[in-house]
């Protein structure tokens, strides 16, 4: 007998961060699938076409976790120091400090769209009551 089994795998932000080895949201690239800088990531959204962004793989978090543990982790720990593993995670590793805890392929991975709508209507909240005080104030 064979058995196939299709899933997926998903979680909040956080989660899915420290499930591939990423540095979270708020790393020098954020984004958990594709490699771009935080300041390019509201222009993504702003143009149409697709700007051609690298995407992650399986495959590229193990190169770059065992870079950062080649050049970072393995150093004497009094050489172990936040500019060393900043220029490290910025410019070779993406963001990544260790490997994925499952081999799981990139695919079957979905972020919780709760947690999008929930951090989107916090925001929206946030506008509205903003903009009533500043209204409120002109009185």
């Amino acid at each position: 007998r064979q058995y196939v089994n299709a899933g997926v795998f998903t979680a909040d932000m956080d989660m899915l961060s420290t499930f591939i080895g990423h540095q979270g949201a708020c790393a020098t690239w954020p984004c958990i699938w594709k490699l771009i800088r935080l300041s390019e990531l509201k222009q993504m959204w702003e143009e149409e076409r697709d700007r051609g962004y690298m995407r992650r793989s399986p495959q590229r978090i193990k190169k770059w976790a065992k870079l950062f543990h080649d050049e970072f982790e393995s150093l004497a720990e009094y050489l172990q120091v936040k500019k060393t593993k900043t220029k490290l995670t910025q410019t070779k590793t993406y963001s990544i400090i260790r490997d994925m805890l499952a081999d799981i392929p990139f695919d079957t991975i979905l972020f919780a769209t709760l947690h999008v709508r929930l951090g989107v209507t916090k925001s929206l909240v946030n506008f509205l009551f903003d903009f009533f005080q500043c209204v409120e104030d002109l009185d």
